[in-house]
């Protein structure tokens, strides 16, 4: 790497690895580390810049920095132009793995609009993508017919709100759109990859009357997740699966915001990766793969962990010895 530190000029040509935040939470499992404090881990934040709960690179030559501050110091060099103006000094993705051992909370995100009435930065879109410890768990997605708002609150008051949910089995490989509005909820068993807008806004319309380890109930927000709520029965979107027919990258979620494409990599095949002039997030779910550039860059990725190309990476290539699957995630 070359150029100076001190605000000049630098070439941003290697990937940058994050570490991972782990977050404890009631529902948690056993899968992403131990407990704290007799809480399982819930959540592995890959990627994250959100305020005070930011990852940060680790490793390398800017070991310890979280993005933002990169992004404040080489602007577009680092992100891209288009990313840059459009954004600011962010990558405005959030991307965890969340492991559960008990079904979540049924719950709703605001859309843009409901966010910024909130004065909230953005609403939230998510996307699931089914790890293949995952497979077979339950998913609430939606609402299996239309409701009034009335209908709705009188469900969530008589703890009948389960009988108005769509519930679909989570397939290994595939990825499920969750559109901000969505009444949804992971259940019990599920381990995905979760990929979203940059907000940790959370509105939980019904917890299954559930205590935590002092005997107390966490809060709800009825009144914002049914104001925000879409109340038309979800639209069930056909997913791409990981290893469905056979592409460099096929797309698994396009628009707006973020997209998400996939490379399953056989043993000993190459994958080409090209920045195209914009950041690019990837992260390893399964296997093993190295990222390759020019005649003798290499960098082995590690598993299940977040990986910036910088624009300035431009083009390169994975292979993988043994097979692996890698997930690359674009800013729309």
């Amino acid at each position: 790497m070359s150029g100076s530190v001190g605000g000049g000029p630098m070439r941003l040509a290697e990937p940058l690895f994050f570490k991972p935040l782990l977050v404890p939470r009631i529902w948690g499992g056993e899968r992403l580390g131990v407990m704290v404090d007799g809480v399982p881990i819930g959540e592995s934040w890959l990627f994250s810049t959100l305020t005070d709960e930011e990852t940060v690179v680790d490793g390398g030559f800017f070991h310890g920095l979280p993005l933002a501050e990169l992004a404040d110091r080489f602007g577009s060099a680092l992100l891209g132009e288009r990313i840059f103006a459009a954004y600011g000094a962010t990558f405005p993705l959030l991307v965890k793995i969340l492991d559960t051992s008990a079904t979540l909370s049924v719950q709703v995100h605001p859309d843009e609009a409901a966010a910024r009435s909130a004065g909230l930065l953005c609403g939230k879109r998510e996307a699931w993508y089914v790890l293949p410890e995952g497979d077979g768990a339950s998913m609430f997605l939606g609402l299996q017919r239309g409701v009034t708002r009335e209908e709705l609150a009188a469900a969530v008051n008589g703890q009948r709100i389960e009988s108005l949910l769509h519930c679909v089995r989570a397939e290994a490989g595939a990825c499920y759109e969750v559109p901000a509005g969505t009444i949804h909820a992971l259940g019990a068993g599920n381990l995905v990859v979760e990929l979203q807008q940059p907000s940790d806004v959370t509105y939980r319309l019904y917890d299954w009357d559930r205590r935590d380890a002092h005997g107390q109930r966490r809060e709800l927000h009825v009144r914002e997740a049914i104001a925000c709520a879409t109340l038309t029965p979800y639209r069930a979107l056909q997913s791409h699966r990981a290893g469905d027919g056979h592409q460099e990258w096929m797309s698994l979620l396009g628009p707006p915001f973020f997209s998400v494409s996939c490379a399953s990599l056989r043993p000993g095949e190459v994958v080409n990766v090209d920045t195209r002039g914009e950041a690019l997030l990837m992260v390893l779910t399964e296997g093993a793969a190295e990222l390759c550039a020019g005649r003798s860059a290499r960098w082995e990725l590690p598993l299940r962990c977040a990986v910036l190309l910088p624009m300035q990476f431009g083009v390169g290539h994975l292979v993988s010895h043994d097979g692996g699957v890698v997930l690359a995630c674009r800013v729309c």
